[in-house]
């Protein structure tokens, strides 16, 4: 892993690894250690927020930090939690339990939106982000409980022009019509769907560097590959590209709505690309990451499938050529794989104090 050195008061260099890949719970410890430590802000941008066992030791260290006088904002989606229609949501976070930290709200349902289940799917912010003084945390995981033991994963960033474009992001208050890219360093960029319907800078550059791959594609999904994604796997697969999507099974997932839909996208990926090999976890898998020939990562909130485009769903991803990241996230993927193969479950590589 890339080392870098920053100042401690006294002037002496600590070396600080920049691309750590965690598991949820390594995650979560080591949030919380940082926030307990920071001294100017603690920024959270999720989707889904809820009282649980895995979250609330979270949202706890949140209003310590609060209390302490850290600038602490948490942010999260307005739709996808409240109108679901599904009576087995945990309890919902609200202003009342995070006194003097800056809970915002975001995205209000429209009329649409408010349907029961329907609404989940429609117009969601998907977008992920966790950052701590001059510290992030990108992927997928949200502040939902079952999202803890699905097959997940945050990058702990500590480069500075990609620090600084998410603090950015997170703080932007301008609202722009149309997805765009954001240029973090020589190497890395960040890729933000503004939730346009029907557009994804983010899908678009996932099927590009398929189209261009002459090796090795690995990909991590919720969903099975579909439309133009899924037609670049299958072009590639017949340019001898070895294919490794690894993704979960429709009975894992604890939404039935959720279950329907990977159902129906399993009756679709047979009919249309089942020449396209499958690695199939028995756990949810959460986690989203393409890897294209050991040398481009893109990974973030986007599912690598046209579901969430049309449903105008707000994304972020980080697109990268640094070969510490890449290397990084090599290694997560290729424990992941040979995981599933052993039949190893993933809560004893959650359970696991490691860094990949």
């Amino acid at each position: 892993m890339a080392i870098a050195e920053r100042k401690t008061g006294f002037d002496l260099p600590v070396t600080v690894e920049q691309f750590p890949v965690q598991t949820p719970f390594k995650f979560s410890r080591d949030f919380i250690r940082s926030v307990r430590e920071a001294n100017e802000r603690v920024e959270i941008k999720t989707m889904t927020l809820e009282h649980g066992h895995a979250t609330d030791p979270i949202i706890n260290s949140l209003k310590k930090g609060a209390q302490r006088g850290i600038g602490t904002v948490l942010r999260a989606d307005k739709v996808a939690p409240t109108i679901s229609g599904d009576s087995s949501i945990p309890e919902q976070v609200d202003e009342a339990d995070l006194p003097q930290v800056q809970f915002q709200l975001v995205n209000p349902p429209t009329l649409v939106q408010k349907i029961p289940l329907l609404g989940r799917l429609m117009g969601r912010d998907h977008r992920k982000s966790y950052i701590v003084d001059d510290t992030a945390w990108f992927g997928g995981l949200n502040l939902e409980n079952s999202n803890f033991s699905d097959l997940d994963f945050m990058v702990k960033i500590t480069k500075p022009g990609i620090v600084n474009a998410l603090v950015r992001e997170f703080e932007r208050k301008d609202k722009p019509k149309n997805d765009y890219m954001v240029e973090c360093d020589a190497q890395t960029k960040l890729l933000v769907d503004v939730g346009k319907r029907g557009q994804s800078l983010i899908l678009d550059t996932a099927t590009e560097l398929v189209r261009k791959a002459e090796k090795l594609v690995q990909v991590f999904s919720l969903l099975l590959p579909d439309g133009k994604f899924a037609s670049a796997l299958e072009d590639a697969r017949k340019r001898g590209v070895d294919l490794s999507p690894v993704t979960g099974r429709a009975d894992a997932l604890g939404v039935p709505i959720s279950r329907l839909i990977q159902k129906i996208y399993e009756v679709y990926f047979e009919r249309f690309h089942s020449q396209i090999p499958l690695i199939r976890d028995d756990h949810v898998v959460h986690a989203k990451l393409l890897i294209v020939d050991g040398k481009t990562v893109l990974f973030g909130s986007h599912n690598l499938s046209t579901l969430g485009v049309l449903a105008g769903t707000a994304e972020m991803a980080i697109l990268s050529e640094n070969p510490e990241l890449v290397r990084s996230l090599e290694r997560f993927f290729q424990s992941q794989v040979d995981r599933i193969k052993s039949g190893r479950k993933f809560i004893e590589d959650v359970l696991k104090d490691t860094d990949y």
